[in-house]
């Protein structure tokens, strides 16, 4: 309004005065400097001097020396001399200057005395013509306008900027008077005459403005609050009557934030506002109608309709960030039913949300830090009451989604950046440098390289490999700078190359990425407040309350909080009573806290529960707060490499959410037509496939049915089943992508689980279990078939079988167990597998053995296997998984010293258990269970 006008106005020119003064200080400063360097040069030519005549006269055997002294003397008086007489002219010539500056300015006074408001409006119109009007001030022309010196000019200029500052200062005070002296004229005298508003300003309001103490000028006329004298002047250049009614108008127009109602009987302001009308503040033109003419209250009624509809068109787009951001946010909070079932929202109750927070937003003049406010307040309070009714485990998915989102609708994201962060495509292929990438995360790193901005990483990896190691060696590589020039990478592309290098630390360095992104509100954790949350409720909206079991399990500190000290007062035996809570609270800890490292942790937690529950002093609670160590996988009994797998199935799990929103979405890729791509990749899919596998042909050669062949012939009709089920579904998904077929329920399904990368759903339910993405699940697929078509070829047993290739493994331990008992004829219950790792890789077995069969493709988890000892020992940090050498199963054998580990196919364990093997151990087998030692089919990494 116009009182903040007024405020800024005053507030602008004081600082710049302000600001003038200071340099004008600083130069004297300056001034004041040089003279004191000159003081303190003169003393010290004086001592050059003094000394140089005392040498003289003590060291005459030293005459060249001294005459180099005096020399050097002579020469430093040379130079003070001439500093001196420099600041003797600068002083001559500023005396000069003064003596002239002093009539010349008493003149200016005495001048200023015979001006009245009206002439000085008047002089200022002529734009630098000057004239004799004024008697004493136009003889200034010749004498205070002819370019005085600087130094004069910085003392009147001092003089008059410090009384502006005092006169801003004391306006600054009484500007709300002012500021409503000038609102409430051009509120309602606009359609008065000149009589009545003199009378009502003057002997009305003014003097009612004094009665009540209001601050406001001595002075006080709303034509000189609403405009300046320079303004004025301007106008009646343009043509505007001089007369107080014309310029009252005028002032009212330039005041008003719509057209106001003016009086004008002379019409004298007519042709001004005409010569104005272009250059108006509301740029709408002038419409001229004559009162009673034809017509004049619809042409009125249309006049004012365009100019409202053009004000509501520049205010919906001014407001169309805002709208855009409600949109989105919108949009993210019904994609959010994707990953549960949980999240509904309506848009009823966005919609008041909306409102509410549009209605808490910090009110701004400026339109655009209004819109940055309402931009600002509508997300973060949209965010945090979505926030404050999820799961926990889903709070971080909702901050990563907002961001990528307010990136996208910035133009900050690319979309194949992100299609690589979401899929983690990986292109098969043998690590070069395999003592720090696993061929898994090789084919991360060479699908990256694939895309623009990544195209030298495969080859500045091999090629750095030690500068590499060491930051992937880091405890925190996301707050580290990547080697070489991928430094100076952005956020989004250090994630990237997070994902392939280091995926344990995507949920430390997404959670970076909001705070850079979105800020450190975005991160904190929104707890429940009732007082917080009760404004939002009225008597049709009620507060409901969600409880659920096991979403939120409490730990140590949380589950003794539950018990008061006054059940230990009660208690006859109060020691006793707090050692067995404290030992039950530590179990419930424990055995929850083991969960989250997941079917690692699927066996006892005794160890824990022993160390730290025995002994423990009455002071539990003390305890717990102050020596109770932290919470490490150790504590647990598991090996320190849980945490880095716990991190992994987090990031994994994160991920994948995240995925199957964007899929939801309909996010597609950079200059790429969707469809297209997905018909290419169908294709591509199709082509790897292969033939079929003759069957008849291989029922017509196994002539003898032995164990062994009749667990290939099992394989090889389960191997076909699955690739007539791929190759069903891709081509008549491909068939619907041209045109030919309706596009069926199954086949969306299709086309969802092929642009996420997963393995569709109706080909696992024929497939064997895998947790592998479905790039590098058609690549096993491929290495399982050539795997049983060489099996195939012989019929024989080859020289070792790929366990982790066969959809039924127990069959063939069975078929191990059948051919030995048949060959000692026992009988089959009475025989048992015994199992005997070996120091060879596949590769390097010649021959099957003569009893059982060598097996290879298992993976130790949990533990490490030293070859040369032939024994378990304890995993390191970053070692999570070893691939074993070549196992050979025979007939049974008793051995004390082992650890019986079981087999699963995936890490998922559990309905996948395979059966049990005997690993060479001195330690405890209670060791291996605590850390959850197993053996995997398949690949955890």
């Amino acid at each position: 309004g116009l009182l903040g006008k007024k405020q800024r106005e005053v507030k602008e020119r004081k600082k710049r005065l302000e600001v003038g003064l200071v340099k004008l200080k600083q130069t004297s400063e300056d001034v004041a400097k040089l003279q004191l360097e000159l003081q303190e040069k003169q003393v010290m030519v004086d001592e050059k001097i003094a000394t140089a005549a005392t040498i003289l006269q003590s060291l005459t055997a030293e005459n060249e020396v001294v005459e180099q002294q005096r020399a050097m003397a002579k020469d430093e008086e040379m130079k003070c001399n001439f500093i001196a007489e420099q600041v003797q002219n600068k002083q001559a010539e500023c005396t000069v200057e003064l003596d002239k500056a002093e009539p010349i300015v008493q003149a200016a006074i005495d001048a200023l005395d015979v001006l009245d408001k009206h002439s000085l409006t008047e002089l200022k119109s002529f734009k630098g013509r000057v004239t004799t009007k004024w008697g004493g001030f136009a003889g200034l022309g010749g004498g205070f306008l002819q370019n005085p010196s600087e130094d004069i000019l910085r003392v009147i200029q001092a003089v008059r900027w410090a009384e502006e500052i005092e006169r801003l200062n004391h306006q600054n005070k009484t500007v709300i008077g002012d500021a409503l002296l000038g609102a409430a004229f051009v509120t309602y005298l606009g359609a008065f005459d000149a009589g009545y508003r003199q009378q009502a300003v003057f002997d009305s309001w003014i003097p009612r403005m004094r009665e009540s103490a209001l601050p406001s000028s001595e002075d006080l006329d709303p034509v000189q609050v609403l405009a300046t004298d320079v303004q004025i002047a301007s106008w009646n250049n343009e043509g505007l009557p001089s007369d107080r009614l014309s310029i009252e108008n005028a002032s009212i127009l330039v005041a008003s934030e719509r057209w106001p109602l003016l009086i004008d009987p002379e019409q004298q302001a007519l042709s001004w506002l005409r010569n104005r009308s272009q250059k108006a503040a509301h740029g709408h033109g002038l419409t001229e109608l004559k009162l009673g003419s034809r017509g004049y209250l619809k042409q009125l009624q249309v006049a004012e309709a365009k100019v409202t509809e053009q004000e509501i068109n520049a205010a919906r787009e001014a407001y169309r960030r805002v709208g855009t951001r409600g949109a989105c946010m919108y949009s993210l909070l019904k994609d959010l039913r994707a990953v549960h079932s949980y999240y509904e929202h309506s848009l009823h109750a966005f919609n008041t949300a909306f409102m509410a927070a549009v209605a808490r937003t910090e009110p701004a003049e400026d339109l655009q830090e209004r819109i940055a406010n309402l931009t600002h307040c509508v997300t973060l309070q949209l965010f945090r009451g979505t926030s404050r009714g999820m799961f926990e485990a889903h709070k971080l998915l909702f901050a990563i989604q907002l961001t990528l989102r307010v990136m996208e609708e910035q133009k900050q994201l690319c979309s194949l950046e992100l299609d690589f962060l979401l899929k983690n495509p990986k292109i098969p292929a043998q690590s070069p440098v395999p003592a720090l990438l696993t061929n898994e995360a090789w084919g991360s790193v060479l699908a990256l390289s694939n895309l623009e901005n990544f195209r030298t990483l495969s080859s500045d990896i091999e090629g750095a490999a030690k500068r590499w190691h060491l930051w992937m060696d880091t405890q925190q590589p996301e707050m580290e700078s990547m080697p070489q020039e991928w430094r100076t990478k952005t956020s989004m592309q250090k994630l990237c190359v997070l994902r392939a290098l280091r995926p344990d630390r995507l949920r430390y360095a997404t959670s970076d990425l909001v705070k850079e992104y979105m800020g450190e509100a975005y991160m904190e954790s929104v707890t429940f407040q009732l007082g917080q949350i009760f404004p939002e409720t009225n008597p049709t909206t009620p507060v409901l309350f969600v409880l659920t079991t096991g979403v939120d399990p409490a730990n140590l500190r949380r589950a003794f909080s539950h018990f008061s000290n006054e059940l230990f007062e009660a208690s006859i035996k109060q020691p006793e009573m707090k050692s067995i809570v404290f030992a039950l609270s530590f179990f419930h800890a424990t055995v929850l806290g083991r969960t989250k490292f997941g079917a690692l942790t699927a066996s006892r937690a005794t160890r824990a529960i022993t160390r730290y529950t025995l002994g423990r002093p009455p002071t539990a609670s003390n305890y717990i707060e102050e020596q109770l160590p932290k919470e490490t996988p150790e504590m647990f009994g598991l090996p320190m490499s849980a945490e880095i797998s716990f991190q992994l199935n987090q990031s994994e799990e994160l991920f994948d959410n995240i995925l199957v929103m964007v899929g939801h979405a309909g996010v597609g890729a950079d200059g790429e037509d969707p469809e297209n791509a997905l018909t290419a990749t169908v294709e591509q899919m199709l082509d790897l496939l292969g033939e079929d596998i003759d069957l008849p042909d291989l029922l017509s050669r196994a002539e003898e049915r032995t164990p062994y062949v009749s667990v290939l012939i099992q394989e090889c009709h389960r191997m076909d089943g699955l690739i007539h089920t791929l190759r069903n579904s891709l081509e008549e998904l491909l068939r619907g992508l041209k045109g030919e077929l309706t596009m069926s329920e199954e086949m969306d399904a299709l086309v969802t689980s092929l642009r996420v990368q997963r393995v569709p759903h109706s080909w696992a339910k024929v497939a064997y279990p895998s947790n592998k993405g479905l790039g590098m699940w058609v690549a096993d697929l491929q290495a399982r078939i050539k795997h049983l078509m060489d099996w195939s070829t012989e019929l024989s047993l080859p020289k070792s079988v790929w366990l982790s290739a066969l959809f039924n493994p127990q069959a063939f331990l069975t078929a191990v167990m059948q051919t030995v008992a048949r060959r000692h004829e026992w009988p089959l219950d009475m025989v048992a597998l015994h199992s005997e790792v070996t120091k060879k890789k596949p590769d390097e077995i010649v021959n099957p053995p003569r009893e059982g069969a060598y097996i290879h493709g298992l993976f130790l988890e949990g533990a490490l296997w030293d070859v040369r000892s032939a024994l378990l020992v304890p995993a390191t940090l970053k070692e999570m998984s070893q691939l074993l050498p070549a196992i050979l199963p025979d007939k049974t054998m008793v051995s004390t010293d082992t650890y019986s580990c079981p087999v699963y196919v995936t890490a998922m364990r559990g309905p996948t258990y395979v059966s049990t093997f005997d690993l060479k151990s001195k330690d405890p087998e209670v060791q291996w269970i605590l850390a959850g030692v197993a053996l995997l089919l398949e690949d955890p990494a």
